[in-house]
């Protein structure tokens, strides 16, 4: 099975099969079909992009969130601390 999954691998990094296919659209099919088929071809893979703020946008808005979440939290929790123990030495 490897070998044929690197046979595979090669001949689809050499672009054959994209050219077999478009020979075979080209020799039996109408124009019209030709034209769907060209049109509907997904933009080759062009490897890794760079990281731009934009991709990572969502992630640092939900950790801003967070914390100011987890700030809020503990400033509720001091001053209802600080205030038990004032209002437990009134009484």
């Amino acid at each position: 099975m490897d070998n044929f999954n690197r046979v595979v691998h090669s001949l689809k990094e050499a672009g054959i099969t994209v050219f077999w296919e478009m020979d075979v659209v080209r020799k039996f099919l109408s124009e019209r079909r030709q034209l769907s088929v060209v049109q509907s071809r997904a933009p080759p893979d062009l490897g890794p992009k760079k990281l731009r703020l934009n991709h990572i946008q969502g992630a640092f808005i939900l950790l801003f969130v967070g914390t100011a979440i987890a700030f809020v939290a503990i400033l509720a929790e001091l001053a209802y601390v600080r205030y038990e123990i004032l209002f437990t030495l009134t009484f």
